[in-house]
């Protein structure tokens, strides 16, 4: 599914649910910032 599908999809489950808004959450980890993490320190 493309996003612009994904976001067809979720509107129109708002619409049908009667809900106020949605959530959307974009992992940007190793796609725009570098994962800088390192274990013992």
């Amino acid at each position: 599914m493309d996003i612009g599908k994904a976001f067809e999809v979720a509107f129109n489950r708002k619409k049908e649910k009667n809900w106020e808004k949605i959530y959307v959450v974009v992992d940007i980890h190793d796609t725009i910032l570098r994962a800088l993490f390192q274990r013992g320190n």
